[in-house]
């Protein structure tokens, strides 16, 4: 049985959540989906980005990191 986490918004005010699920053969959709939120977002907005992933190297996670 998987031990649940609880996920608590790291802003208070002004937040907008977004949760992606993802897996290696997905990165790069991935990469462009928070490629355009960085691009589009608001400065009065906070982002609270999520992804639930399943076996992403840590190289290719270090690479979507990058585009925040």
């Amino acid at each position: 049985m998987l031990e649940k986490e609880l996920i608590l918004p790291a802003f208070m005010q002004n937040n907008i959540p977004v949760c992606f699920s993802c897996d290696a053969n997905f990165v790069p959709y991935l990469g462009v989906c928070i490629s355009s939120i960085v691009h589009s977002s608001s400065i009065k907005n906070n982002y609270d980005i999520i992804i639930l992933e399943d076996k992403i190297p840590e190289w290719n996670k270090q690479r979507v990191l990058g585009l925040i």
